[in-house]
């Protein structure tokens, strides 16, 4: 049953991908001009690498408030694989479980690793909304001329405004809560009191930390700001017609949320149609292959990610061998 699912999902995405060349979306023959251009294509590859730096230190202070031994270094190594699954497999997810399954091995404070996770996702979240939300505020003029894109824009400044509302209330709310002792007293028979506990512990941790979570907010803007700069560069080394910054940030926000969406391999077809459409609706009488730039952006970062992902899969298979060679040693030592 999960084979068929899998071979759904490859469906899913190959018919996207021709549709969209069908309505004249996606021309896959503009991806060799990028080749044409080794300066900025150099400079694309280095922009990847410098969100993958910038979320290894987001993560890294998230690890560092829960006290999670674990340097940058080896913060950047679980990171980096962690994008590279992200990319490739459905729904966007799948480097999360990857991260927890390193850091389940280094350290026995599994809420604390799951939870710095989940606020790595929700600060990255944040940071869409925010920076999409600044840029609206830096351009307000364009909101008037373009109509479909604005709720998405409302929701963002809504959100923007909802956080910066909690962020308020924790600031005035008592440092103890008496949360853990209510605990206690209501669920005292209960197996996962233990694991609840834990949990409120960790949180605990991160509502005294609001200059961690305020940097780690910081670095999920740079970080969208990356990605805009990356399509912008793409979209010239490719001779698309020039369009504002704004627009790329509209399209490349909402594409980043519609491919988490786990009905297609990595996001293929559904984040480039999403990507067009998004462009396209803020460029009415545009007609060009804008979702080419996605597929290109996709492009680049699989090829930035799959040396990476070969030497774990080479580093994984040689470990495992060298297991099997220990295990029937000492088996053969005990004979």
């Amino acid at each position: 049953m999960r084979k068929l699912i899998i071979i759904l999902k490859i469906l899913v995405s190959i018919f996207l991908l021709w549709f969209l060349t069908k309505t004249s979306k996606l021309n896959f023959s503009l991806l060799p001009q990028l080749l044409y251009s080794p300066l900025p294509l150099c400079c694309t590859i280095l922009l990847y690498f410098s969100v993958v730096i910038l979320s290894s230190w987001r993560w890294y202070q998230l690890n560092k408030a829960q006290k999670i031994s674990l340097d940058f270094q080896h913060t950047l190594i679980p990171t980096y694989l962690g994008i590279a699954f992200n990319n490739l497999l459905p729904g966007g997810v799948g480097g999360d479980f990857f991260r927890c399954y390193f850091l389940f091995k280094k350290t026995d404070k599994r809420s604390a690793v799951m939870l710095s996770i989940l606020f790595d996702r929700i600060t990255g979240l944040i940071g869409i909304f925010i920076a999409v939300g600044l840029c609206s505020l830096l351009h307000l003029s364009l909101l008037s001329q373009h109509n479909t894109p604005f709720y998405f824009i409302f929701i963002c400044l809504a959100f923007c405004l909802s956080f910066l509302i909690l962020f308020l209330v924790s600031v005035l709310l008592p440092p103890k809560l008496g949360l853990t002792k209510w605990f206690c007293n209501r669920f005292s028979d209960k197996k996962w009191l233990k694991t609840g506990l834990s949990l409120l512990e960790a949180v605990r941790v991160y509502r005294h930390s609001k200059q961690i979570i305020f940097n780690c907010l910081i670095a999920s803007v740079i970080i969208q700001v990356l990605i805009v700069l990356t399509c912008a560069l793409i979209a010239k080394m490719m001779h698309f017609p020039t369009i504002s910054l704004f627009d790329y940030m509209i399209a490349a926000s909402i594409t980043q949320l519609i491919n988490l969406i786990p009905i297609a391999p990595g996001g293929f077809g559904i984040g480039e149609a999403a990507f067009a459409n998004i462009i396209l609706l803020l460029n009415p009488g545009t007609i060009t292959t804008y979702a080419t730039i996605f597929l290109a952006y996709r492009v680049i970062g699989i090829l930035c990610y799959l040396p990476g992902i070969a030497i774990f899969i080479f580093d994984s298979r040689l470990l495992k061998k060298n297991a099997l060679l220990e295990a029937k040693s000492v088996k053969s030592t005990l004979g």
